[in-house]
């Protein structure tokens, strides 16, 4: 609260006043178990589909069994539908 006095020169009051904060409110926030707050969130579902996928890979290798190059092509694996 100090330092927001200090930046807008104003009392504590004014600070308290400027924000419609209460001194209970800063009083709770300041202590070491912090301010009592429960917040019930129902956990959401999530539902991912993805298609499958084929992945190809073309290695090409030198004279001595070295990889000198790899080509990779991923596509989706499409089904036929009826």
């Amino acid at each position: 609260m100090a330092w927001l006095s200090s930046i807008y020169s104003k009392t504590p009051d004014e600070i308290l006043s400027l924000y419609a904060w209460t001194a209970e409110g800063i009083a709770a926030e300041d202590s070491p178990n912090g301010p009592a707050i429960n917040v019930n969130v129902p956990t959401p579902t999530v539902n991912v589909t993805l298609p499958d996928r084929r992945t190809t890979s073309t290695i090409g290798r030198d004279s001595t069994g070295n990889i000198v190059s790899v080509v990779q092509l991923e596509s989706d694996v499409r089904t036929p539908t009826t």
